[in-house]
């Protein structure tokens, strides 16, 4: 079930992404501030890691969108898949589990409603586990939700910390 949540052009949950902000100038222009010079190799480089070691980058992709993608698009991810036997195997891949446990992250963007996120996560699953017509059963439960959130960036708190990083980068990062 988890593989339905995504595809090859993305959030595949029907729904999911209604609402989202767009990028508006003001991101436009950060984005493109914070790439100046940056290439992903150079990100990956930098960092000590094969391209695409973290599937931060699709091929052909260049530092702006994987930025965009990272920083400003909804996501969904599977983050955890637990499998129990009823303890006679413990978590024996081999073997069809009597119970499986999915954790789904989303990441929402302003103006998202998180609720019908979680609602919209939680019937795309119900409908995919029905058209199985598996004698099973599917419990979907919402551990928690929290409300997007965004920086303000004319506060003095964000201008102190932009300083500050502004600072370190001159510096160089020890």
């Amino acid at each position: 079930l988890g593989n339905t949540l995504t595809d090859l052009r993305g959030i595949a949950v029907p729904g999911f992404t209604d609402g989202a902000r767009g990028m508006c100038e003001m991101d436009r222009i950060a984005i493109k501030k914070a790439v100046q010079g940056v290439t992903v190799d150079g990100i990956c480089a930098r960092l000590g890691v094969p391209r695409g070691a973290f599937g931060t980058t699709r091929r052909g992709e260049e530092a702006e969108d994987s930025l965009r993608r990272t920083w400003l698009d909804p996501a969904l991810s599977v983050t955890d898949v637990q499998y129990s036997d009823g303890g006679e195997c413990g978590n024996c891949a081999r073997v069809i589990s009597k119970t499986v446990k999915m954790t789904v992250s989303a990441r929402t963007v302003p103006d998202m409603s998180e609720a019908q996120c979680a609602d919209c996560i939680k019937k795309h699953i119900e409908f995919e586990f029905a058209k199985r017509r598996s004698p099973n059963t599917l419990e979907v439960k919402t551990k928690s939700i929290f409300p997007w959130w965004e920086a303000d960036s004319s506060s003095l708190l964000f201008q102190a910390a932009t300083a500050a990083l502004t600072e370190e980068s001159r510096q160089g990062y020890r």
